[in-house]
């Protein structure tokens, strides 16, 4: 009986180690719809994926206050009790800024918030485009986001698509004059998305996330089986190339438009929702389930 006791708890503890999947997921219109609300159901699914010993990872260009008050308070706020939330989020890494800036929680339900590098910039360029986002033929269109390694403008709710696009085209036009009059369009660069304007290193993408919660999850001794990126953008391709490389098994969940990904070849199985953004995420867990 002792020796199958020690079998049975050998096998528990392996079960504990590798967990059978890892899910990385985008925010923005996988989890959170334009508003920044996270539908239940998808908390819902995440809540039972944390609870099933599965490791997850938010990896995202948004900031850590922002991630916190929209992902992090509300999938808390679902779980039961105490002791299940505690135990369960910490298998949950929430990376903001594209991996700049993160977010893990230890055993007694805390929360322990890093920066890589705060933003270095000059301060009279922080200054310009600070006014920039004041100005009249822009405020109203995009509201400028405090983070920590970026600086961003990020499209205002309402702002109808050919408005949004239209000052997105003079803006983006006028700071790239901006880097390039303060010799910085070498060390920085723009980019423009349907959600905003990002003014960022040149370095910093979502593969700087996906190493750093790599290398956790390997501090935690966790060594998931298979990884599942979920994403709805091309700039969140990079997190399932860098698995790729590191010698994971990854299965990419595309729930943005299909023509965006059309054209590219890529190393690991892609699927397509039939739902778009949110709804097609919530139909693929929905479909892990049965």
């Amino acid at each position: 009986m002792s020796h199958l006791r020690e079998k049975s708890s050998t096998a528990s503890m392996l079960r504990l180690l590798l967990p059978p999947q890892a899910y990385v997921y985008d925010v923005d219109g996988v989890l959170a719809d334009a508003t920044g609300y996270v539908d239940s159901p998808l908390l819902d699914e995440m809540t039972r994926q944390l609870t099933e010993g599965k490791v997850i990872g938010i990896n995202s260009k948004r900031s850590l206050s922002w991630l916190t008050e929209y992902v992090v308070d509300p999938l808390e706020a679902h779980f039961p009790g105490d002791r299940e939330r505690i135990q369960s989020m910490q298998r949950l890494m929430v990376m903001g800024e594209m991996g700049s800036v993160w977010m893990i929680f230890n055993e007694w339900g805390g929360r322990e918030c890093f920066c890589d590098a705060p933003l270095t910039v000059p301060h009279t360029l922080f200054e310009e485009i600070h006014m920039l986002a004041q100005q009249k033929m822009y405020a109203s269109v995009f509201a400028y986001a405090n983070k920590q390694t970026m600086m961003s403008m990020e499209r205002v709710g309402g702002v109808r698509d050919r408005d949004y696009t239209q000052a997105q085209e003079n803006l983006v036009a006028y700071l790239q004059l901006l880097l390039q009059h303060h010799e910085l369009d070498h060390l920085w660069k723009i980019d423009a998305t349907r959600l905003g304007t990002d003014i960022k290193p040149r370095d910093i993408g979502k593969d700087l996330g996906t190493r750093r919660f790599f290398a956790w999850l390997q501090t935690r001794n966790l060594y998931p089986l298979e990884y599942i990126v979920i994403g709805d953008s091309i700039t969140d391709l990079p997190i399932g190339n860098e698995l790729y490389r590191s010698g994971m098994h990854v299965t990419f969940v595309f729930v943005g438009l299909p023509e965006h990904v059309q054209d590219y070849t890529f190393p690991f199985p892609v699927l397509i929702t039939q739902a778009r953004y949110c709804q097609g995420t919530l139909e693929y867990l929905k479909k892990m389930t049965k």
